[in-house]
């Protein structure tokens, strides 16, 4: 008994972790953890948004809660989150989901403005950002009538025939177009996993990109 006692102590206090890894039983940095999603996954608008998308294609949906998810989860060590009891090995799934979903993100917005820059005749990289922002949008399904409705963003002497040259163009490309449908693809599904880390008897988020 005097043993069991002498170990039970271990556990809560110097061997935490190995409670938690083996025992699946929150220590301070799991239960932090958990606090934190739940909080951001349930009260969103009450969870401050300090970062900005690196990319159009994560800054384009409505709901920003895969990026904001991510953003949270690098803050702790990888380790640390695929331990967490009982939604460790998703969160970590996630985690390298989301992480290859930047990378993919960010590889074709490079192929895309590169590709840009020598179809259009703005000659510098500001125009071809703006060129870029309406192909993602169309890419991600919005009518040309539905972004001119979201208010006129184009300067340069850009126009919305021009653009949407740009992007029939672009989207007679099956390679291009099937990358970046994979990519919207890909967000829904992070959004559908959003559900997995809320606890039972809460509504989840909502999955709508």
């Amino acid at each position: 008994m005097f043993d069991l006692e002498r170990l039970r102590s271990l556990l809560d206090t110097s061997l935490k972790e190995v409670r938690r890894r083996y025992l699946g039983i929150d220590d301070e940095v799991a239960a932090r953890l958990r606090s934190e999603i739940t909080r951001l996954l349930r009260f969103p608008v009450a969870v401050a948004d300090r970062s900005q998308a690196p990319t159009f294609v994560e800054g384009l949906p409505i709901n920003q809660l895969p990026r904001r998810l991510f953003d949270l989860l690098i803050t702790y060590d990888e380790r640390d989150v695929g331990e967490v009891p009982g939604i460790g090995p998703a969160l970590q799934d996630y985690l390298k989901t989301y992480y290859g979903f930047r990378q993919e993100a960010l590889a074709r917005e490079n192929q895309l403005f590169l590709r840009i820059g020598k179809m259009v005749a703005v000659r510098f990289a500001e125009g071809w950002r703006i060129y870029l922002k309406y192909v993602i949008m169309r890419f991600a399904g919005a009518s040309q009538e539905a972004i001119i409705g979201c208010g006129d963003f184009l300067n340069y002497d850009i126009t919305w025939e021009d653009a949407e040259r740009v992007f029939k163009q672009l989207n007679d490309d099956a390679q291009l177009s099937s990358a970046m449908q994979g990519l919207f693809q890909t967000y829904e599904r992070l959004c559908h996993a959003l559900g997995s880390f809320v606890p039972q008897g809460h509504d989840g988020p909502r999955s709508t990109v």
